[in-house]
C-alpha cells in the first residue's frame, strides 16, 4: 500500500499460506464455536415483518440471534440463517437466556409483550430491552407492571428505535435499522 496505486496509509502485508490438516481444521471449528458462544445473545421475539427483517439485517453483526415465535407457521416458513424457535410459552426463553441478553418484542399480542417484559425485567440483567409500541402502549405498559410490583421501566425502550431518530417510517427496514441503531448505542454506553 502506498502512493504507487494511490494509498497513503503505508504499511505492508505478509501472507502466509498453509495446508491444513484435519486436526488443525477441526481445532479452528472448536475455536470458533467458543467464540460464538461468547456472543451477546439477541432474543427477537416475534417473527413478522419487522422481527423477520430485524432478525435478517442482523445476522451478519457480532450477535447471537435467535428469533421466536408462538405461531409455528411464521417459523417454520422462514429461511434465515439464524436460530427460529417456535415457543408456545416464549417467557420460557426468556428464563432461559444467557445473562446480558439482549430482547427486542416484536410479537402480534400486546398480553404476550407485557408478559415477555415482565420476565425481563424481572431478571434484572438485560443490555438492552425494547418494544414495538407507542406512547399510549407504553403507559399501559407501566401501569400493568406496577400492579405487578415492577416500578421502574426507564430501560424499556418503547417505542423502539425512536430514542436517536423520531421517524414516522413504517417500513419493517427502516424500523429496522432504528432499532440496531438504538440497541447498538445502548450498549455502547453501558461498556464504556
Amino acid at each position: 500500500m502506498g502512493p504507487d496505486i494511490a494509498q497513503c496509509c503505508g504499511g505492508k502485508v505478509i501472507i502466509s499460506i498453509l495446508k491444513m490438516n484435519y486436526m488443525f481444521s477441526k481445532h479452528l471449528f472448536e475455536k470458533f464455536k467458543k467464540d460464538i458462544s461468547k456472543l451477546t445473545q439477541v432474543l427477537i421475539f416475534g417473527a413478522g415483518n419487522v422481527g423477520t427483517s430485524l432478525a435478517l439485517q442482523m445476522y451478519n453483526l457480532p450477535f447471537k440471534i435467535k428469533l421466536i415465535d408462538n405461531r409455528e407457521n411464521f417459523i417454520s416458513k422462514l429461511n434465515l440463517p439464524i436460530e427460529k424457535k417456535f415457543s408456545l410459552i416464549p417467557e420460557q426463553e426468556v428464563r432461559a437466556a444467557n445473562a446480558c441478553s439482549c430482547y427486542i418484542i416484536t410479537t402480534h399480542d400486546h398480553g404476550l409483550d407485557f408478559l415477555l417484559c415482565y420476565e425481563i425485567l424481572k431478571r434484572n440483567d438485560a443490555s438492552y430491552i425494547g418494544m414495538i409500541g407507542s406512547k399510549t402502549k407504553r403507559g399501559t405498559l407501566k401501569n400493568w407492571l406496577r400492579k405487578k410490583g415492577i416500578n421502574d421501566i426507564s430501560n424499556v425502550n418503547i417505542p423502539i428505535g425512536k430514542s436517536l431518530v423520531d421517524t414516522y417510517d413504517k417500513r419493517p427496514e427502516i424500523i429496522s435499522a432504528h432499532i440496531i441503531s438504538e440497541m447498538l448505542s445502548i450498549i455502547e454506553k453501558k461498556v464504556t
